[in-house]
C-alpha cells in the first residue's frame, strides 16, 4: 500500500498542512503515470478518502514538485505547528 506522507508548507506567514504520495506511489495507485488530467487527481482524491484521509481531501487544491503530487489542506496556527511538530519529530 502506497505511503501518505503528511506535512506542513510554509508560505510566508501562512502554513498549511499538507498529503503528499511519491510519484512511484502515485503510479501505483492509478495504474499508470499521472497524465496530468483532473481524472487522475480526481481518482487519487478518492483513493485518500477511501484510506483514512481526512474530509478536506475533496476539495482541496493539488500541488506538483519533482519528487510528489499532493494536497494542501487548511491552515494550521503557530500553536497547532508545534503540536505537529514535537508529534512527528524524530527521537534525539
Amino acid at each position: 500500500m502506497p505511503e501518505v506522507t503528511i506535512g506542513l508548507r510554509r508560505r510566508g506567514a501562512t502554513t498549511n498542512i499538507v498529503v503528499s504520495l511519491l510519484w512511484d506511489e502515485v503510479a501505483e495507485v492509478l495504474g499508470h503515470e499521472h497524465s496530468g488530467s483532473a481524472l487522475d487527481c480526481e481518482t487519487l482524491c478518492a483513493w485518500l478518502a477511501a484510506n483514512g484521509g481526512p474530509e478536506w481531501v475533496a476539495t482541496a487544491p493539488d500541488w506538483v514538485d519533482e519528487e510528489r503530487w499532493g494536497l494542501t489542506g487548511p491552515e494550521v496556527s503557530e500553536a497547532e505547528v508545534q503540536e505537529f511538530e514535537q508529534a512527528y519529530s524524530p527521537a534525539p
